[in-house]
């Protein structure tokens, strides 16, 4: 089962203009803080910026977002969370499932 997890951030980087890995490799970009559900267990927690990595986060773990590999996946690598190689089959993207469902994929969709 997998966690679910949602980052808030900043950046003078466009994200639009340029995408997720370009705005996460900016320097002015700056997680914010990041919400995580455990499917499993129905655990919650919220890292703020500062905090260490979350237990949740952890070899073997299925980790899902929305957008996971345009915007997810580098915020991510670049909190150390995971590496640049992690294996692509802990990744879940729900916004590519629900295009495969013939179901929008925008949130506000």
């Amino acid at each position: 089962m997998p966690i679910l997890l949602d980052f808030e951030s900043r950046s003078r980087c466009d994200l639009k203009k340029h995408g997720g890995r370009l705005y996460w490799e900016h320097p002015s970009t700056e997680a914010l803080c990041c919400v995580l559900y455990d499917t499993n267990t129905g655990e919650r927690d919220v890292w703020l910026n500062g905090d260490p990595t979350p237990s949740m986060i952890r070899p073997g773990v299925t980790i899902a977002a929305h957008n996971m590999t345009g915007f997810d996946r580098f915020g991510l690598v670049r909190l150390g969370w995971i590496d640049a190689d992690h294996d692509p089959s802990e990744l879940i993207d729900t916004s590519e499932l629900a295009r495969r469902a013939g179901l929008p994929g925008a949130l506000d969709a």
